[in-house]
């Protein structure tokens, strides 16, 4: 707080007129969230929840997007580790996804390799809905009434996961192929590169904040 960065975040977030943009989303690189082995980043994790997190919660953002970790992670509605709403008076719980699968090879996946069975395992908490550990990509699609996040896997072309979440702040989590979860509206709610489209007859203003 007080820094030029946070100053600048603060006044976009505050200033956002969410009848014309009714979906925000926030982009940075280290994850606020994630189960990967990423124990050096600890400290700044835990000033990213102390400090940027209650700035995202208040302002309502849609959905956070991260990279840095080289897997595919999707979280429920989070603040301070636990599931939330989207929408709510007191402010909304972002919708958080690490998209770092365009290097997946660089990092090993949560389960060890047959090659190295030493490798931890890191448990799935509840509040992380679904994992890849493969190249893909997003595909990030906007309407009035809907934002589509979906993870498309490299070998197949197919959706691995995806979330709705809907302007009236439900979010509806559907996932294809190994590892499918599938979770209610108030616990549901992409590779380091996203594809933006608007369908319908009316297009809407995406704000991307980063």
């Amino acid at each position: 707080p007080g820094s030029d960065q946070y100053n600048f975040l603060k006044h976009d977030l505050e200033n956002v007129n969410r009848k014309k943009t009714p979906f925000v989303v926030v982009q940075g690189h280290r994850p606020m969230y994630t189960t990967s082995n990423e124990i050096r980043d600890a400290p700044i994790r835990e000033q990213m929840m102390k400090h940027l997190e209650p700035l995202l919660v208040k302002n309502n953002v849609t959905l956070a997007l991260w990279g840095h970790v080289h897997r595919y992670e999707r979280f429920c509605p989070l603040n301070n580790y636990t599931c939330g709403e989207l929408n709510d008076k007191q402010g909304g719980y972002p919708v958080h996804a690490v998209i770092g699968m365009a290097g997946q090879d660089w990092q090993p996946i949560w389960e060890p390799r047959p090659k190295h069975p030493d490798m931890p395992v890191f448990p799935q908490p509840e509040r992380s809905l679904y994992r890849g550990g493969e190249f893909g990509y997003t595909r990030l699609v906007a309407t009035k009434q809907k934002l589509t996040l979906s993870y498309i896997g490299n070998h197949d072309g197919e959706v691995h996961d995806m979330v709705e979440i809907m302007a009236t702040g439900e979010a509806v989590s559907g996932s294809e192929g190994d590892g499918a979860t599938f979770c209610s509206d108030k616990s549901e709610s992409s590779s380091n590169k996203a594809e933006v489209k608007s369908e319908g007859k009316e297009p809407i203003l995406l704000q991307l904040v980063k």
